[in-house]
């Protein structure tokens, strides 16, 4: 069966790289695997450190709320402050870093669906054709008939 670029998106939708790695780019597919498990492994790193550290200002504000003392709570204030901006920070580090993961997928399906090796098509006769170029600032894809 020929291969075709849908088969190459599909491949990298279900796994980043594998459709690079279909098409015969074993390098680009090889780097766009492990950058994701390395960004899924990080992800889920910052995922449960996001957890110890909103888990940590709950446990805190239950303890600040339970108090009674207006004193005691004045000075648990900027603690709880403190352990409230850690968790949002911790919050947002997670978010980057899915982002970062999802954004190398989806580099890899268009990668694989617009870069693909064949970009020659056969229309009666006429001879079709796209590919892609960088002249530094910006990719264009440009395309040619042949007759």
């Amino acid at each position: 069966k020929p291969k075709t670029r849908v088969k190459a998106a599909l491949r990298s939708l279900i796994i980043p790289g594998w459709g690079q790695r279909y098409y015969g780019s074993k390098t680009k597919g090889t780097l766009m695997f492990v950058g994701a498990v390395v960004g899924g492994t990080t992800a889920g790193i910052m995922h449960l450190r996001f957890d110890n550290k909103r888990d940590d200002y709950y446990d805190f504000r239950e303890k600040f709320d339970a108090e009674r003392s207006v004193p005691a709570k004045e000075a648990m204030l900027p603690e709880l402050l403190e352990r409230q901006q850690d968790a949002y920070d911790a919050e947002q580090d997670r978010n980057i870093v899915g982002a970062v993961v999802a954004g190398i997928w989806a580099y890899s399906v268009l990668d694989a669906m617009l870069f693909f090796p064949d970009f020659g098509i056969s229309v009666s006769g006429a001879n079709l054709s796209v590919a892609p170029e960088y002249d530094g600032n910006a990719v264009k894809l440009m395309g040619r008939v042949k007759f």
